[in-house]
């Protein structure tokens, strides 16, 4: 035994914590696997565990000896693994070209594997009603002799069922280790993880690899599983019974997680000493400190999980999400023209809102009975946590696991408000202590957001999960917070009482907290609207065309925290009001906030409407049929994963397309609307927005954009070396070279997309120490090779995004249409039109991005660039994709915006007909380096260009006579 800092640490301590934490490795393995397979957290994975060990107990019931038993328990969920893949997984992981239920966002797998790890749960349950007799976890079989044990010493005695955790778990993860490094199908799971479509085009079965990918992972965390039911995990099911069932919860499971993150999800190996140390360090905790505090032990965890995320997570190779990865995976096709005139088509998606609300609005007569009135005011209260998801998962494409731990703040502050308060300040109104929770929700989500601006994605989503864990086993325990040290319940809040209306009977609470979703789907829909909105979701689609149309990625991610972390106190704080008791341990449980994201996906991810229907699923279902036993199965488990088979963006998918479905059949009745004829060029004016003068402060510099001594460096290879290079004021640039010679990469430098040393001065100012969307916003305009632009956003919507540079849009009179918000949305349309009017995209106006032509993208880019004001044009590219009667329309577009914008344009450019004809200088770089700079003619005739890039045949350089 020794004592640090006043804790005792015996020998038997550390033994038992090393024995823990082996468990928490071997799921943290078995979470790697399935990781490097799919990209995603199975959260199935110790579900098939479970299974496996049901059907273990059933057989040793029966008189099976072990080793039998494994050999049939653990295929047995190996099998159901494959199956549950090839019927769930591989459907919905399959390219959207392949049929129905395609491409589904990581989200929507994620919940699947929630669905299948729910739906095994009734699995298990069946394997326990047939073993009413097993003893909890002491008897179960263990690999060695039960009578074996070591005295160590006279402090540490090993039995038989640490010797079993001790010899069986490392041998699996490192058999698991070999596995994967040393065997050829390891090797493809590898190849496969790492670059499916170049797998696939190289032989590789990646679907098939997949599967049996799942069955090895369901194989090794049943073994581990059965070897560890006799150590920990396993507790009576029930004091009238004495069955057992494996008590693995979300705690298991963030410990697993930080395991895995730490072993950067790929390091098999390393979750042995990782898991024994973690192991280690929480029986410390749970043997030195008692009381209210025992679990404080989730607070450290929490803390830890942060630090790893951001120390380790940016280091770590694991495979991100590409931007299209939280995408909506439905949306309205636009209205035909001539359907456009008639109101009701027009209006179709109000009208549903206004129906779904008119429902809940009705709801009262019919549920007469107080604890009807009860389950349904619980049905809007999680509609408007609900809609925190929108903006966050949906729109700001951040997965969080932990929203309901932020309703656990608004909750409890609003009751400490009204009984306690702080500071002297007690008998707060509830109004008020329902808003100062809202405050305090949004500056918490505030700060647990700020590792999605290093790590997006399923890191986020750890971290979430973490801090859920930690509000439900820590902080809502907490004294300072109004929290009964014995009972563990708050008190009891009187229901407002608003003079006019006393909201004190159920009836009246119910029309209440409706109220409140009414302005959460209001302020929704009016962010939508705004540019605050369409920021968010430019960011989400692709951030770095984001930034270079002068976006901050920082601030739309925060405010998408904030919001998101106010709506879900809000929900928190109506909540707890709503509750003739509260035990905020089990009323803010972790499985709770993933309830939320099930509400959201089943709902239908990003839509305004879908919280409601999400929560009228998943809460209100059972609600309306309480004596269907198969009720919770059709909401949680099976029916979600039928829903996400057929209609991965949930019930507004189903209402998408009956609304698509409607229009068709209107538009096939009426007659085809008179073709628009598109006036010439010279006949459109040139719109307001781009005739305002504005570069008087610049117009006396010689060059516009100065690039000195810059170098990037990836790693060990040299990309850009010690580039020094000038655009003149109204200059057009060429900058040539051949694949790899560095052009895009010193692009991304001077837009500051890429570490890189050197100096960079745009129109007079140094923006060398800048991040890129304050480079863009000193009159700098990047063009992207792939022209990808934002998916879900529409062509009017991308420019309005591209407006943002003239004017930001603020927050609160954007979510509350207060002025200024209105009329200077209302001008920004009536300028973004003008711009489509002026390139000639009125008619796509209304198309997403995603259904454009690579041509009409390129004219949209443009457009943007119009739109940005911008002064220096950065053009990666423009004519990739293109068809050749395209490209030689390119160059005169590209003259016509350097003329009207008064710009000048450093353009990277494989068409040597092209960048010759409009380029006043060119450059040509060669591995990182200026091998030549001057007028077309004398660049095109250097030996050491001929040589490195256009060879001898000037045809090359020649198109109709153009160049000579």
């Amino acid at each position: 035994m020794i004592e640090v800092h006043g804790w005792d640490i015996s020998q038997q301590m550390v033994l038992t914590g090393a024995v823990v934490g082996l468990s928490y490795s071997a799921i943290a393995a078995g979470l790697i696997l399935v990781y490097r397979a799919n990209g995603i957290i199975n959260f199935a994975v110790v579900a098939f565990g479970s299974v496996a060990l049901g059907l273990f107990g059933v057989l040793t019931e029966h008189g099976w000896s072990l080793w039998p038993c494994l050999l049939v328990a653990v295929p047995f969920a190996a099998l159901v693994a494959m199956v549950l893949e090839v019927a769930v997984i591989r459907r919905l992981n399959r390219p959207a070209s392949h049929g129905t239920g395609g491409g589904a966002p990581r989200l929507v797998l994620l919940m699947a594997t929630i669905g299948i790890a729910q739906l095994l749960g009734f699995l298990v349950l069946i394997f326990a009603e047939l073993l009413p007799d097993v003893p909890p976890g002491g008897d179960f079989p263990t690999l060695v002799p039960k009578d074996w044990s070591w005295q160590v010493t006279k402090d540490l005695l090993v039995t038989a069922r640490e010797i079993s955790v001790l010899i069986a778990v490392p041998i699996l993860v490192v058999l698991l280790a070999l596995f994967m490094t040393r065997t050829r199908l390891g090797l493809m799971v590898r190849a496969a993880a790492a670059n499916a479509d170049k797998s696939r085009l190289m032989g590789i079965p990646v679907e098939r690899t997949s599967t049996f990918v799942w069955g090895i992972a369901a194989a090794f965390t049943a073994t581990t599983i059965i070897v560890l039911a006799a150590v920990q995990f396993v507790t009576p099911l029930g004091a009238a019974n004495g069955t057992a069932q494996l008590t693995l919860g979300y705690p298991v499971l963030v410990k697993a997680l930080l395991i895995a993150m730490i072993a950067r999800m790929r390091i098999l190996w390393l979750t042995i000493p990782v898991g024994m140390a973690l192991g280690i360090v929480e029986v410390v905790f749970q043997q030195n400190v008692t009381g209210i505090d025992a679990n404080v032990f989730s607070l450290w965890l929490f803390v830890a999980t942060l630090v790893v995320v951001l120390t380790l997570g940016r280091r770590a190779r694991v495979a991100t999400e590409s931007d299209s990865s939280w995408k909506l995976s439905g949306r309205a096709r636009p209205l035909p023209e001539r359907v456009q005139s008639i109101w009701v088509m027009r209006n179709l998606s109000k009208l549903g809102v206004a129906a779904a609300l008119l429902v809940f609005v009705l709801i009262p007569a019919f549920a007469q009975e107080a604890s009807q009135s009860f389950l349904w005011t619980r049905v809007v209260i999680f509609a408007i946590a609900g809609c925190s998801i929108t903006i966050l998962s949906g729109w700001a494409g951040q997965l969080s696991l932990g929203q309901f731990g932020f309703s656990a703040i608004g909750g409890l502050v609003t009751v400490r408000m009204v009984n306690a308060g702080w500071f002297g300040v007690h008998n707060v109104p509830w109004g008020v202590a329902v808003a100062l929770g809202v405050i305090i929700g949004a500056a918490v989500a505030l700060l647990i957001g700020i590792p999605a601006l290093r790590i997006p994605g399923l890191y986020l989503a750890v971290t979430t999960l973490a801090f859920a864990v930690f509000v439900e086993n820590w902080l809502v325990t907490r004294r300072w917070l109004g929290v009964d040290a014995v009972t563990g319940q708050i008190p009891v809040l009187k229901r407002p009482d608003a003079g006019i209306v006393n909201f004190s009977s159920r009836h009246s609470y119910y029309y209440l907290c409706l109220f409140f979703l009414v302005v959460c789907l209001a302020v929704l829909a009016q962010i939508r609207r705004s540019g605050i909105g369409r920021s968010i979701i430019a960011v989400r689609d692709n951030e770095r065309a984001a930034e270079a149309m002068t976006l901050s990625a920082t601030r739309a991610k925060l405010i998408a925290f904030a919001v998101s972390g106010g709506i879900a106190a809000l929900a928190g704080a109506l909540y707890v009001t709503s509750l003739p008791t509260n035990t905020p341990s089990t009323t803010f449980a972790t499985s709770e906030s993933v309830t939320l994201v099930a509400i959201a996906v089943i709902g239908g991810l990003g839509s305004i409407v879908g919280p409601l229907l999400g929560a009228a699923w998943v809460i209100g279902l059972p609600t309306l049929f309480p004596d269907f036993a198969a009720g919770p199965l059709l909401v949680s488990s099976a029916g979600l994963l039928l829903l996400l088979l057929f209609f991965p963006g949930g019930f507004v998918e189903v209402a998408y397309r009956a609304r698509d479905a409607l229009v068709d059949r209107v538009a096939r009745r009426l007659p085809p609307s008179p073709a628009r004829q598109r006036a010439d060029d010279a006949a459109v004016p040139v719109p307001a927005v781009l005739a305002e003068p504005d570069g008087a402060a610049f117009a006396t510099l010689a060059d516009w954009l100065v690039v000195d001594d810059m170098s990037v460096r990836f790693g060990g290879r040299v990309a850009v070396n010690d580039v020094s290079l000038h655009v003149g004021a109204r200059e057009i640039v060429g900058l040539i070279g051949t694949n790899g010679a560095g052009k895009s990469s010193l692009m991304n430098a001077v837009s500051g997309f890429v570490p890189s040393s050197g100096h960079v001065v745009v129109l007079g100012h140094d923006v060398s120490g800048l991040p890129p969307y304050r480079r863009h916003r000193l009159g700098l305009a990047r063009g992207f090779q792939a022209a990808r632009l934002y998916d879900d956003l529409t062509v009017r919507e991308t420019i309005l995004v591209a407006l943002e540079a003239r004017e930001r849009s603020r927050l609160l009179p954007s979510m509350f249409a207060l002025p200024p918000s209105p009329s200077i949305e209302r001008t920004k349309r009536a300028e973004a039109d003008e711009i489509m009017r002026y390139v000639g995209l009125e008619r796509f106006s209304d198309q997403f991005v995603s259904n454009l032509s690579t041509g009409t993208r390129r004219v949209t880019e443009l457009a943007c660039q119009l739109a940005m004001g911008a002064r220096v044009l950065l053009l990666d590219e423009p004519t990739a994709g293109l068809a050749q009667r395209e490209t030689e329309a390119f160059a005169p577009l590209i003259v016509q915006v350097r003329r009207e914008l008064d710009a000048a344009v450093l353009l990277i450019e494989h068409d040597m007909p092209l960048v010759m004809q409009v380029s006043d200088r060119v450059y040509c770089l060669e591995a990182g380096n200026v091998i030549a700079e001057g007028t077309p003619d004398e660049v095109r005739h250097d030996p050491r260009v001929v040589a490195s890039y256009l060879g001898t045949d000037t045809r090359s350089i020649q198109r109709s006579g153009v160049i000579g």
